[in-house]
């Protein structure tokens, strides 16, 4: 199975690079057939790379959600074909975040991954400068860490189940 998992945030900005931070970790706990890349862009930009070759079969992506509906360090998924239009419409393309995007690319029949996931990860400041996590988040990164990949189906053996 090819795995394609993304890290989305900036690493300068404090805790809003756990995606790359997580990303990475999941990609190399998965094994082979996994790559994982870090982006810090649009979010239409990040369709550029699931939806060109290669094709991958499972896509994941890890960003941080700091809006308060998650606790620091709480992992919340969304299977990203499932996203459906917002009740008011389409988002303009130049408002659109990485949900709506997918939701987007999935109703105009663009060809993404069968298995597309998105994991979002509490923080509580995503907007510092600073090139390392938070105290508090680093010591949850095993957990969280543990929590995707067994989402995943990741096994011992270094695959993906």
């Amino acid at each position: 199975m090819r795995t394609l998992v993304v890290g989305v945030g900036s690493t300068i900005r404090g805790d809003d690079g756990v995606g790359p931070a997580v990303a990475e970790a999941v990609a190399c706990a998965c094994g082979r057939g996994a790559e994982w890349m870090p982006f810090d862009g649009s979010a239409l930009d990040l369709l550029g790379a699931f939806s060109g070759p290669p094709r991958y079969d499972r896509g994941v992506v890890i960003d941080c959600v700091a809006d308060g509906r998650l606790r620091e360090g709480e992992v919340a998924r969304v299977l990203l074909p499932q996203v459906v239009a917002p009740p008011d419409g389409w988002l303009s393309s130049h408002h659109a975040g990485i949900l709506e995007t997918f939701a987007l690319a999935n109703h105009l029949g663009e060809a993404l991954p069968p298995d597309l996931r998105f994991y979002g990860i509490g923080v509580t400041d995503a907007t510092s400068f600073n090139d390392t996590l938070s105290a508090s988040l680093t010591a949850r990164l095993p957990a969280i860490i543990a929590e995707i990949v067994a989402d995943l189906g990741a096994v011992s053996s270094g695959g993906i189940a």
